[in-house]
């Protein structure tokens, strides 16, 4: 019997410090996809504008789940040097933590270097398997893959953040978040910077 006991606490002392990974969703700023193993992201924020500065902070990163957390590479929207740092599973929650602060991050979102940069998870989405920005001007969602010369809208402009639910040939179905509803439709990869490339 207390042989049974010390198994049960020994395996739920294991099962607590084996964290769980981190789920797929909208995280405030954050985009997060979990898929096979791999987890991606766009944070994207920005602050100003309406007759004053406006600043935006705006990255991608992936790295490879190991305990709930992963060593991830960050990679900036416009061109840049590659930032390395941590993204941490808090429960429904995960923490950045970056080696240096991205191009206007410090204006938009604050410190992400000295003490990690935690996000509450605010909506599951299971299905997303990537995440990117926009790199074209102007791209139009369309209502499948394949383009439609007379279709001008919705459409997205560049460095809009968007998560991709899959991918066909040179076209990505993706959903955008940033308005009141998720609008969802498709686009080419060429028109997109990806992290990663599902």
């Amino acid at each position: 019997m207390r042989a049974l006991a010390v198994l049960v606490c020994l395996t739920a002392l294991a099962a607590s410090a084996h964290a769980a990974a981190p789920v797929a969703g909208r995280y405030g700023p954050l985009l997060l996809a979990v898929h096979d193993g791999v987890v991606s992201g766009v944070f994207s924020e920005a602050r100003g504008g309406q007759g004053g500065p406006s600043f935006s902070c705006t990255f991608l990163f992936e790295g490879r789940l190991q305990d709930g957390n992963a060593d991830i590479a960050v990679r900036q929207a416009a061109p840049g040097e590659s930032i390395e740092g941590k993204l941490t599973s808090q429960g429904d929650a995960v923490a950045l933590q970056l080696d240096e602060n991205g191009d206007g991050c410090l204006m938009t979102s604050g410190d992400m270097v000295s003490e990690p940069y935690v996000l509450d998870l605010d909506d599951r989405q299971p299905a997303w398997i990537g995440a990117g920005v926009v790199s074209a001007k102007k791209t139009v969602l369309q209502k499948g893959p394949q383009r439609d010369a007379q279709r001008s809208k919705p459409y997205l402009v560049k460095f809009d953040a968007f998560a991709v639910l899959q991918r066909q040939g040179d076209w990505l179905q993706v959903q955008f978040v940033g308005g009141n509803k998720p609008v969802t439709g498709w686009v080419r990869a060429s028109d997109v910077m990806l992290a990663p490339r599902p």
